[in-house]
């Protein structure tokens, strides 16, 4: 069991990460303070995962003892990309997940753009035709 300390910061790293990924600081606050499972590292870090939230949430943090303190080095659910997309464990694409953050309307359907674009195409080309063909 990794030693408990009571106060955790988290490196610019982690906290792009936990941006990117729509991890929260209590997220990990509660993994950290209640895994599942640690594994301690070949550079003496720890790494925590826990299920939070119906998350499989994971992190790696290093010891301060002088400190009294984790230092988060980053975080990731297991099982999904940084876009939230869900992943094998290869990294293949394997759908969409509910909790990824929301996006603008072109990153989420940009596929809609293109349809009326090509809808539009479709429609003149008929008028064209028929007037051509008069």
């Amino acid at each position: 069991m990794p030693q408990r300390y009571t106060n955790i910061v988290f490196s610019k790293h982690a906290r792009e990460r936990m941006e990117l990924r729509q991890i929260s600081e209590d997220m990990v606050l509660k993994a950290i303070r209640n895994p599942e499972r640690t594994y301690i590292e070949d550079d003496g870090g720890t790494k925590f995962i826990s299920r939070v939230n119906g998350i499989k949430l994971h992190m790696v943090c290093k010891p301060v003892p002088e400190e009294d303190k984790w230092l988060v080095k980053s975080t990731w659910v297991r099982g999904e990309d940084d876009h939230g997309n869900r992943v094998d464990g290869r990294g293949y694409y394997r759908g969409r997940v509910k909790r990824s953050a929301p996006r603008s309307p072109s990153q989420t359907h940009p596929f809609l753009l293109n349809e009326i674009l090509f809808a539009t195409l479709i429609i003149l080309a008929i008028v064209l035709i028929y007037f051509l063909s008069r």
